[in-house]
């Protein structure tokens, strides 16, 4: 058997009904077991990307210590797709959480990783398949030594999968350093 691993970026995961698809696109193969989702992109021109709209709340915090102003976009934005997908998760409670904790944690890529965290949460009730939260799974390297970023344990992990049942959703660019922080792994330039 053949494993699959599909990356599904922000355009695919933008609203409920384009998520829908991706979900078919998973089940149409079976030997696609793992799903690498981004956050959610634009619906339409002249729309923000959550990335962009998390990276608002982020200025926002540093400027005034609170995101009172910027979060809500965010949280409007899950809660239509929440809706869209007829979710089960209370995706209030969820995204309060995320609220706290990006005060609470007062990081740039914690603040950052959070669009794909929550869209991995969302695609994962959708398709039924198992969260996989980076945090117990990969951890990559420290980016302040100056050497080059790599999920440790990845491969690791995707080789272990040949034995695992059932599909896998991660979220695509973060992870944990070696001292537990979140981590956002930056984009190859190549």
């Amino acid at each position: 058997m053949a494993l699959k691993v599909c990356k599904f970026g922000g355009t695919s995961m933008a609203d409920g009904n384009i998520i829908v698809e991706v979900k078919k696109i998973m089940e149409s193969d079976k030997d696609r077991r793992f799903a690498v989702v981004s956050a959610p992109g634009k619906r339409y021109s002249g729309d923000v990307k959550v990335t962009d709209l998390l990276y608002s709340c982020q200025s926002e915090l540093n400027e005034t210590g609170g995101i009172s102003k910027s979060f809500p976009a965010v949280r409007a934005r899950f809660l239509d797709i929440a809706r869209q997908l007829n979710l089960k998760t209370d995706i209030g409670a969820v995204l309060d959480e995320t609220e706290r904790r990006i005060v609470s944690e007062n990081s740039t890529d914690f603040t950052a990783s959070r669009g794909e965290y929550l869209s991995a949460r969302v695609f994962a009730e959708v398709s039924g398949a198992k969260f996989n939260s980076r945090r117990r799974k990969i951890l990559q390297s420290d980016f302040g030594s100056g050497r080059r970023s790599k999920a440790c344990g990845f491969s690791r992990f995707l080789r272990q999968g040949r034995e695992r049942q059932g599909q896998n959703v991660f979220a695509r660019r973060f992870g944990h350093n070696g001292r537990g922080r979140c981590s956002r792994r930056k984009r190859n330039p190549l």
